[in-house]
């Protein structure tokens, strides 16, 4: 019982990922550089990250090409929220 609603609750999250991330595109446009908010703040459910969180040697990777420049501003302004 306890698998088949923690899967409801990841299904509900994964179809609400769109209108979170145009809630954190507008409160981001609307608040400034000084608003920092996150994908996790306008989803129903919370997101365990344990098992399904981003390792840690992919954000350093990420940070580094975001320091050096090597993306393209619409991938930035995709994961920079979820490197803070």
């Amino acid at each position: 019982m306890k698998h088949s609603y923690e899967t409801m609750q990841q299904r509900t999250n994964a179809s609400s990922v769109a209108t979170a991330k145009l809630a954190v595109i507008v409160t981001s446009a609307l608040g400034g550089a000084a608003n920092a908010v996150k994908l996790d703040n306008f989803l129903p459910f919370e997101i365990d990250k344990g098992e399904y969180g981003m390792k840690q040697s992919t954000k350093d990777a990420l940070k580094w090409a975001l320091k050096h420049e090597k993306l393209p501003p619409a991938i930035v302004g995709m994961i920079g929220a979820e490197l803070a």
